[in-house]
């Protein structure tokens, strides 16, 4: 038989809530001395401890856009997630605790790595560079470097072409150029070729022997190289062109002639067909390829750019 016990609550005023005007009444077979949870108690949070790392960008600045040689710091953005630990206790009324639940907290935070580099730029200076860069104050004359730095080539005054596309004036045949229409401006490679001596000296290898002939009334004109090769086989010349060029153009013209001439850059060929006008002929490709110019007749060419 249970009995009804009369406790003044505070007898238990550390467990209850309750004041001295009050009387709880419990049923004694409902407690048991040193059974009863009292409270929580806490461990300290545990230090953050990388989870993962996601969605980290490009390092930066990328080695490709410092100049050649240049040491420097990279940095790269990253979100991490991480999270931390505690261990919860139950308080028991006879003052032991007991482990109840571990609980564990997130985040995600910004974090910045840091590596160090060195740049792998060659710092160009061509005329396409310079238009690129905003630096172009119009067709004219610039110092272009096909490294920027001095280091293997050295700076040359050359004519740069910035309404097209920022060439670069590499041979100019003939006294005079087109683009100017009066006597030739500086090129990079070599000015007023206009003879077997002259195209040796810029690099070709010359398979010809007339130049601005008119001996047969043939016309000669100031802005054109005029050459064949009086016999078979076919004349021509050409050269490698260097290892630094991104493009080259040839500007010739047939209109004279009514057979057809061959321009060529590497594999890309080019039959130029008779009685055509001055014309571009571009090739957009790199450097260390042969360049050939071949006549079937006579052949006019007026200069060589590039990129």
């Amino acid at each position: 038989m249970k009995k009804n016990l009369m406790i003044s609550a505070i007898a238990f005023s550390g467990i209850f809530a309750y004041s001295n005007n009050f009387v709880v009444v419990v049923d004694s077979d409902d407690i048991e001395v040193g059974a009863t949870i009292i409270g929580e108690r806490a461990d300290d949070w545990s230090e953050w401890s990388v989870v993962n790392e996601y969605n980290c960008n490009s390092w930066t600045p990328l080695a490709s856009s410092v100049n050649y040689g240049v040491d420097f710091t990279q940095t790269q953005d990253c979100k991490q997630d991480q999270k931390r630990t505690r261990n919860v206790y139950d308080i028991w009324y006879s003052g032991t605790e007991t482990f109840n639940r571990t609980e564990t907290e997130s985040q995600t935070v910004d974090v910045q790595n840091e590596q160090n580099s060195t740049g792998t730029y060659n710092f160009r200076q061509m005329c396409v560079n310079i238009l690129n860069r905003g630096l172009s104050t119009g067709n004219g004359v610039y110092n272009v470097d096909p490294d920027g730095d001095g280091t293997t080539y050295s700076p040359v005054p050359a004519y740069c072409d910035m309404d097209n596309g920022g060439w670069t004036l590499y041979d100019s045949f003939g006294t005079k150029l087109l683009m100017t229409g009066q006597n030739n401006p500086n090129a990079y490679n070599g000015n007023n070729i206009n003879s077997s001596a002259t195209l040796s000296s810029a690099g070709y290898t010359v398979y010809s022997n007339f130049f601005n002939d008119t001996y047969y009334g043939y016309q000669v004109d100031a802005y054109h190289l005029q050459w064949f090769y009086g016999g078979e086989p076919k004349g021509y010349f050409q050269k490698t062109m260097p290892s630094w060029i991104e493009g080259v153009k040839v500007i010739s013209t047939n209109e004279w002639y009514g057979g057809s001439q061959v321009i060529s850059y590497g594999s890309d060929s080019r039959n130029v067909s008779g009685y055509q006008t001055t014309q571009h002929h571009i090739f957009n490709d790199t450097g260390g390829k042969v360049l050939l110019m071949q006549e079937n007749g006579i052949f006019w060419t007026e200069s060589v750019w590039v990129k």
